[in-house]
């Protein structure tokens, strides 16, 4: 904002971070100097909905119902952002929730990657709603021998190390 010259007209971009206090708001936004109110906005009407969740489903290569606590889910945005992660996730029986996502916008397409160590990543496309958000990844396949993320000669020549 210090660079802002009278009159001239710039984009500002800003976050809003909300508290637990759910529901239809009324705000407005004051642009203030020396303590005198400059600009202030009109009144917006805002909802603030519950943080969304996700339930997954994943299962081990050849079979078997995917089960540990030690995986991680990370949540990137349409320009390939990080904009969550959460680790130590529990899987049973195959399915597991991730609680209180952040950071997303509802209506927005989100892709969605699992990792669990010594597995090749599995990743899916999210569209997050208000609630009942699922996401069903492939197989994990366990090529990641030297737990770097891909599959190529270095988790050969682990095998021998």
């Amino acid at each position: 904002m210090k660079d802002i010259n009278p009159f001239e007209e710039k984009e500002v971009y800003f976050s809003l971070k909300t508290n637990e206090d759910l529901g239809k708001k009324k705000i407005k936004f004051v642009l203030q100097k020396n303590d005198k109110n400059i600009l202030e906005s009109e009144t917006w009407n805002i909802n603030i909905l519950p943080l969304p969740s996700l339930k997954y489903e994943t299962n081990f290569f050849p079979f078997g119902a995917g089960r540990g606590d030690d995986y991680e889910i990370q949540v990137f945005d349409i320009d390939d952002r990080l904009v969550f992660k959460k680790k130590n996730l529990s899987v049973k029986q195959g399915l597991g929730e991730l609680k209180d996502i952040q950071n997303i916008a509802l209506d927005e397409l989100y892709r969605v990657v699992l990792l669990k160590p010594y597995h090749l990543p599995r990743q899916e496309f999210v569209v997050f709603k208000k609630d009942n958000n699922k996401v069903k990844f492939k197989s994990l396949l366990p090529f990641d021998l030297n737990n770097d993320g891909a599959f190529n000669f270095k988790d050969v020549t682990s095998l021998f190390h």
